[in-house]
């Protein structure tokens, strides 16, 4: 199971439309390699016939800094 904390990417990627929509991904599954990220993407609706990992976001600031 993943951590509610865990950092997070956004991932361009069409939806059923064909619509490109921004999805949070988590870092461990964008690092798991192609297999990982498309089985992760059809998981969760989508055709996973294309992404891109187009910026990183942080669900909470480090202790003691905000970001």
């Amino acid at each position: 199971m993943m951590a509610e904390t865990e950092s997070r990417v956004g991932v361009w990627t069409p939806d059923a439309h064909g619509l490109m929509v921004m999805v949070p991904v988590p870092v461990s599954i964008v690092t798991g390699g192609q297999d990982v990220m498309r089985t992760w993407l059809q998981q969760h609706g989508f055709p996973a016939t294309d992404w891109r990992v187009v910026w990183s976001v942080m669900m909470e600031p480090p202790e003691g800094g905000r970001t």
